[in-house]
C-alpha cells in the first residue's frame, strides 16, 4: 500500500468561512465575494447547520427581478453532509459522488474544523492518479472528467 492510501481530509482541508443562519442573504453574498469563494458553511456554536452555495443564491435570483430580503436559513441547503477529520480522501470523494455535492464540512467531535471541496479533492487526486493504490471507481471518475468523451 502506498502512503496515499492513508491521507485524510484533515491533511487537505481549509479553514471554513461561516455565516449565521440569521444573516441576510445580501450579507452572506458580500462575504462570499470578499473571500472569493462559492459557499459558506452555515454554523452556530461551531456546529454546521447547512451550507449556502452560489447555486442556492442563483436559484432565488433567477426567479425574482432582484434578490429578495431573505435570511440564510430560508435558502441554505440542509441537512448538511459532513465528514470527520480522519475520513480518508478516497472516502470523501465517494461521499461527494454519491450525494452529488461539491463541498464537505469537516468535523471533529461534532465541531466544525474545516471544509474540503470537490476542487481540493480533485487537485489531490490528480497528484496521485498514477499511484497503484487509487481505487478503480475513483480512477474511472477522474479519467472521465479529465478526458471526457466527445
Amino acid at each position: 500500500m502506498s502512503i496515499y492510501s492513508y491521507v485524510i481530509v484533515k491533511d487537505i482541508m481549509v479553514e471554513p468561512i461561516t455565516v449565521s443562519k440569521k444573516a441576510w442573504l445580501t450579507e452572506a453574498l458580500k462575504v462570499m465575494v470578499k473571500h472569493n469563494i462559492g459557499s459558506l458553511v452555515v454554523a452556530e456554536d461551531h456546529k454546521a447547520l447547512g451550507i449556502l452555495t452560489e447555486r442556492d443564491i442563483t436559484r432565488i435570483a433567477a426567479s425574482n427581478s432582484e434578490l429578495p430580503p431573505k435570511k440564510v436559513e430560508d435558502i441554505m441547503s440542509k441537512p448538511v453532509v459532513t465528514v470527520a477529520e480522519d475520513c480518508t480522501v478516497w472516502d470523501a470523494f465517494r461521499i461527494m459522488l454519491k450525494e452529488r455535492i461539491r463541498r464537505l464540512p469537516v468535523e471533529k467531535d461534532g465541531m466544525l474544523t474545516g471544509i474540503v471541496s470537490e476542487r481540493d479533492l480533485f487537485r489531490w487526486a490528480m497528484m496521485t492518479i498514477h499511484q497503484k493504490n487509487v481505487p478503480d471507481d475513483i480512477k474511472e471518475f477522474i479519467q472521465l472528467n479529465v478526458n471526457p468523451k466527445i
